[in-house]
């Protein structure tokens, strides 16, 4: 869904970048539910918080990524 979409503007996320998982709005706030991809979890505990996780959890910023209902991302 939301990386499909993306890629389909000219977004390309690769695997450690897409850890998105749910996404949806709510009274004026966006809330997300991310978690680190499998290969990126070995090196997880170099970072208070791992780059690729704090980039997935700005992507719901991301115009059309962010739907009114809550939903799973990678549909």
């Amino acid at each position: 869904g939301a990386y499909d979409r993306r890629t389909d503007v000219g977004y390309a996320f690769g695997p450690a970048s897409q850890g998105l998982r749910r996404v949806g709005r709510g009274d004026g706030e966006i809330y997300a539910e991310v978690a680190l991809p499998g290969e990126q979890r070995a090196d997880a505990g170099r970072y208070v918080l791992h780059p690729a996780l704090r980039d997935a959890a700005l992507h719901p910023l991301r115009p059309g990524v962010a739907d009114p209902a809550l939903r799973d991302a990678g549909q």
